[in-house]
């Protein structure tokens, strides 16, 4: 509580922002700090947590054709600046330290070249601009970073094969996965969102709307972490299919 106080005085007379407040307050409270919060892996649980559920509301904002039309900047703006990011740092890499190999290059680039979904779709949405084409261009970058996760955490455990001969697998076998999750939390949503939504409304309950939501979430979210990418972007298209139902407005509001 006296964070969040904190906090709100710094967003009114400092900077209007709630989420450099958040991080000024964690930085002067947390280890690093004044050390009052020391649970720092409950907290970073916690934080995840919310990270899951903004990506959620996020995803009811949209709608699945709307995230079909974004396909040019997923794979087109967001591959680029992926490619051309990661590429550039790499170069620069071995400048940190003349010792990196290749391997270890490319992953650095790579690693420095993604970005905090959460930190800027916030922004974003601070400053109304995440229905903007600047902010659709946005989030298609982020969302493409999101899916070349799971080529940079193939790629570490094989820095050390000398030959390279298993990172074509190994990089095929990840992109199989993440389609299969992917279209596996789909069609979950499709098949059976809808009809439980449906079961629910007629029971009239907010608390079994409220356990349904919190199960999509979590069970989106959940599938994609086991199949290798990230919880976000399980969250965000959880959201997207509800979205596509006709409880979209009821969810929102609890």
């Amino acid at each position: 509580m006296p964070a969040y106080l904190l906090q709100n005085l710094h967003c009114l007379f400092v900077y209007p922002r709630p989420i450099i407040g958040f991080l000024l307050i964690g930085l002067i409270l947390g280890p690093a700090g004044a050390d009052v919060i020391r649970h720092v892996d409950v907290s970073h649980r916690i934080a995840d947590f919310g990270i899951i559920f903004f990506l959620f509301e996020t995803g009811l904002e949209l709608s699945v054709k709307k995230v079909v039309s974004m396909r040019g900047d997923v794979f087109g703006l967001g591959m680029a600046q992926f490619m051309i990011t990661s590429g550039v740092l790499s170069l620069l890499a071995p400048l940190v330290s003349s010792h990196l190999s290749t391997g270890a290059s490319l992953l650095m680039g790579g690693g420095l070249a993604l970005s905090s979904s959460a930190f800027a779709l916030q922004l974003l949405r601070d400053k109304r601009q995440l229905g903007t084409r600047f902010g659709r261009a946005s989030l298609g970058v982020l969302l493409f970073q999101d899916l070349a996760v799971v080529p940079l955490l193939v790629l570490a455990p094989l820095l050390g094969d000398p030959g390279g001969a298993a990172l074509p697998v190994a990089i095929a076998e990840s992109f199989g996965k993440a389609v299969l999750a992917l279209g596996i939390v789909v069609a979950t949503g499709h098949f059976f969102l809808r009809p439980l939504l449906s079961f629910v409304k007629r029971s009239d309950s907010s608390e079994a709307f409220l356990a349904v939501t919190l199960g999509t979430v979590l069970l989106s979210s959940s599938l994609t972490q086991a199949f290798g990418l990230s919880e976000t972007l399980g969250a965000f298209v959880g959201g997207v299919l509800v979205a596509e139902t006709d409880y979209k407005h009821q969810i929102e509001a609890i």
